[in-house]
């Protein structure tokens, strides 16, 4: 078993063979922070081939699932041009592909919200649980972007 990754803004818990990976950033209703995305990355490569792991629960913290993008950060890079910019998301769909496609079973237990990348990541998994308090929209549109993190491939599946 490969030892337990550093993260920074989720936590990671493991019972027995089940893996729970928890967004923890409440306070912003757990919009993905590119620090978060670094720590998916991180736990993708922990899960991937660890054999003992036998499910992954995906949560958040606080009132949210996951908010989506984390708006107030994504134009802290606007001026790094369209190499980098192309890099990220390029990045970001890398650890969605291998999320999607991980040999263990992906649950995501959404309470509260779960919007834009949030529903994304919720549909990369193979089982959703809805709490009834639980509410999915593609907000993309509504803030000038298109379907990302794989919400176009996944939703209709």
């Amino acid at each position: 078993m490969s030892t337990a990754p550093t993260l920074t803004c989720t936590k990671l818990e493991i019972a027995g063979r089940v893996a729970t990976f928890t967004l923890n950033r409440p306070e912003a209703l757990n919009a993905l922070s590119w620090q978060m995305r670094e720590d998916f990355k991180a736990l993708v490569d922990f899960v991937e081939g660890n054999e003992a792991i036998g499910a992954l629960v995906l949560a958040g913290e606080g009132r949210a699932f996951c908010a989506g993008g984390d708006v107030t950060t994504m134009t802290d890079r606007v001026g790094d041009g369209p190499g980098p910019s192309r890099q990220r998301i390029l990045d970001v769909h890398q650890w969605l592909l291998r999320l999607h496609n991980i040999d263990c079973p992906v649950i995501a237990a959404v309470e509260g919200l779960a919007f834009g990348g949030g529903f994304s990541l919720a549909l990369t998994a193979d089982l959703v649980f809805a709490s009834e308090k639980a509410r999915f929209c593609a907000v993309f549109a509504r803030i000038g972007l298109m379907p990302d993190m794989g919400l176009a491939y996944t939703l209709p599946r």
